[in-house]
């Protein structure tokens, strides 16, 4: 006997929940990125893509807020522009730290999970139109891109609800 291409279902257990795999786009700069992942009780999403891929936005402080808006997060501006400070002054970098301040940036990540309240953006720094091209200090690697990740978790909502004021009762 051969099994029916189609079974009922089971029935889900008490407390449980259904998931969907599902996408959602948000525009950044005037590009769309397609985020996906799964759709359920919390959104859990996430747009991964490789230097060569990433799209060329501009400059980190330019784009920042723009990242910030489209993820509903205004703190976020900050937190990556801090980052990218704190990236160009580490020792390994050295004196190539000015130019992170000024090279054009190309989103590699971006995650939403509202489950755990977590964003996070991957940032590459694009070399690629300098001549010549960087090199770390002490080990003469010539630089394409050097990237780097924030991710930040995002307070809750405290704004208290208001309180709707009761309508009086007319009496007769």
């Amino acid at each position: 006997m051969t099994q029916p291409l189609l079974q009922t279902p089971a029935t889900p257990a008490a407390g449980s929940t259904t998931t969907f795999e599902g996408s959602i786009a948000l525009s950044v700069a005037g590009h769309t990125y397609t985020l996906t992942g799964t759709l359920g009780d919390a959104l859990i999403v996430e747009y991964h893509a490789d230097f060569d891929q990433a799209i060329s936005l501009g400059v980190v402080r330019d784009i920042a807020p723009s990242i910030a808006k489209a993820m509903n997060f205004p703190d976020l501006a900050g937190e990556i522009t801090d980052a990218l400070t704190t990236v160009s002054t580490l020792p390994v970098i050295g004196p190539l730290g000015s130019i992170f301040l000024t090279a054009t940036a190309r989103i590699t990540d971006l995650e939403i999970n509202t489950q755990t309240s977590t964003y996070g953006v991957g940032l590459a720094l694009d070399f690629t139109t300098s001549t010549p091209l960087p090199e770390l200090p002490g080990v003469n690697i010539a630089l394409l891109a050097i990237g780097f990740k924030v991710t930040k978790t995002k307070a809750a909502d405290t704004t208290p609800t208001p309180t709707p004021t009761p309508t009086p009762t007319p009496t007769p």
